[in-house]
This record gives C-alpha cells, sequence and structure tokens, in this order.
C-alpha cells in the first residue's frame, strides 16, 4: 500500500460508509485502502467502493484469531467466498472466523462424504451428511433443495468445503426451526 506524496485522500461519505458497515471502524481512501476492526462487509452497488482481492486477501489474513498460533493464509476459494458472502451483507471477519474454526471438521467431513473423489459433496452427497448431522434421521429431499440452494454460493451445482460451514449453519437454523414449533418454550419439550 505505498503511497505518494500527491496522492489526494478523501474519506468516504457518510453514505458510504454505512454501506460497508461500521462506519466508526473504517476508513478508506481513494486508493481503497481497508483497516478495518468490526463489521465489514463488501457494498454491491459501486465496484469502485470495494477493496481488491489482494487487498480482502491481506485483510483475512490479518484478522486470524490470537488463539492460533500459525500463519493461514486464505486460499482464493476461501477469499473468493468471504467476498461472496460479505457481497451478501454478512460480516466477512465473522465469516472467516467461523471458518477457520470449522476448517479442520470440514476436512474430515469432505473426505468422509465425498464419496466420488471430486473434492467437493454433489447432491447426494450432501444428503448424506445432512443425515449424519441429523443424528443418522432421514432428509427430504426439498430439505436437500433447500439448503443446497442456499449453500451453493458459487453456484456451480456443487459444495464446496468452504461452503460446508454455510450448510451446517443453514441446517442448524431449518432444525432448530422446525423443533422450535415457533414456542418460546419449546425447549422444555426437549428434555
Amino acid at each position: 500500500f505505498g503511497s505518494s506524496s500527491k496522492s489526494i485522500v478523501r474519506p468516504w461519505s457518510f453514505g458510504e460508509m454505512v454501506m460497508v458497515g461500521n462506519a466508526a471502524a473504517v476508513v478508506v481512501a481513494r486508493r481503497r485502502r481497508v483497516k478495518a476492526s468490526g463489521h465489514i462487509s463488501i457494498p454491491k452497488r459501486s465496484k469502485a467502493l470495494r477493496p481488491s482481492r489482494a487487498e480482502v486477501k491481506q485483510l483475512l489474513a490479518d484478522r486470524v484469531p490470537k488463539e492460533t498460533s500459525e500463519a493461514i493464509l486464505p486460499t482464493e476459494e476461501e477469499v473468493s467466498f468471504c467476498m461472496k458472502m460479505a457481497a451478501s451483507g454478512k460480516d466477512i471477519i465473522k465469516v472467516w472466523h467461523q471458518y477457520l474454526e470449522q476448517r479442520e471438521a470440514i476436512a474430515d467431513a469432505v473426505r468422509m462424504f465425498d464419496l466420488s473423489n471430486t473434492g467437493t459433496l454433489e447432491r447426494t452427497e450432501l444428503k448424506e451428511y445432512l443425515q449424519y448431522l441429523n443424528d443418522g434421521s432421514q432428509v427430504s429431499n426439498k430439505d436437500v433443495d433447500i439448503i443446497f440452494a442456499e449453500a451453493d454460493v458459487f453456484g456451480d451445482g456443487t459444495i464446496r468445503p468452504v461452503e460446508l460451514s454455510l450448510v451446517s449453519e443453514l441446517w442448524h437454523k431449518l432444525s432448530t426451526r422446525r423443533n422450535s414449533s415457533c414456542s418460546p418454550f419449546a425447549w422444555l419439550r426437549a428434555r
């Protein structure tokens, strides 16, 4: 992020900062330098306001949780996933941290359920994974379709390892909603 003495630094307007997230935590110059702490999402509307891919990669590398002793550089696929999630309004740092927490378990799940050895989960393999999450109980094709449609962020017809964290989150929300029957006291029935 070199800068010349002739460059003019123009902070974003309040409206631009609100589109990105926490205005107090984000300062961006016209050269699209990003320094942040807190909620960061990438605006959909203006490509000029978006940080570059390299800036996002560096941001993610800088935001590895302190508990992690190793340096983790995000892969291009991980950067793309985080950028797509941020473009949909999710906090890019939160998405990255949640993914890092599940990274090893995701790799194990792909090894266990990727019967076609493609490195991704196809619809039938996804169904097996969801049944595993559902304690072995059957999962309807409709539920598989719902999860698949939401989690296939790249739109390539398979679930990549980075998308598997989203699958787990979506399945948890779907099963919690169904088990709650919209009752605030549903947890009592589970006892």
